[in-house]
């Protein structure tokens, strides 16, 4: 019988293959197959039935917003809040940095990671898709080298 892997995250790359973030899946399941048919469809499939689909190739919904290199490291107040199922987070990185953005419920347990990466200076957008998650209120954390602020926010379904 051969290997099995199973996998509770999801590895992408948006630049080849020369840099890997990773993407928590937001279930408690094993994470069995990946297969895409086209560079933006594709499922994952796990036990229990779990299957997720994704239909812009897996990004977690980061962009960069502006070029303009900031002064200073700021995390803004999420918009919109109260939110129902989706909501964008903005951030200025003032230098090239390894930034986590997490989303952690009211125990204090990671539910989401938005951004686990290396990135330029400037200033960005996350989006957080909360549909699998139920209302109440969620903390959301930025991590650099040298900087640590977390946020709350409502989710109201």
């Amino acid at each position: 019988m051969g290997n099995c892997w199973w996998f509770t995250d999801i590895f992408h790359t948006t630049n080849g293959g020369l840099n890997w973030g990773e993407q928590t899946s937001g279930i408690n399941s094993s994470l069995n197959s990946v297969y895409f048919i086209n560079n933006n469809t594709g499922w994952v499939v796990g036990n229990s039935g779990i299957i997720l689909k994704t239909i812009n190739g897996g990004t977690i919904g980061i962009q960069m917003i502006s070029l303009n290199i900031p002064k200073q490291l700021s995390l803004y107040q999420n918009y919109p809040n109260p939110f129902n199922t989706a909501t964008n987070i903005k951030f200025d990185i003032p230098k090239k940095s390894f930034v986590k953005l997490m989303i952690y419920n009211s125990l204090g347990k990671e539910v989401s990671r938005l951004v686990n990466e290396v990135l330029n200076a400037g200033s960005y957008k996350a989006d957080w898709d909360a549909n699998r998650y139920p209302s109440g209120v969620y903390f959301y954390r930025i991590q650099t080298e040298d900087f640590v602020k977390t946020k709350s926010l409502v989710l109201l379904k």
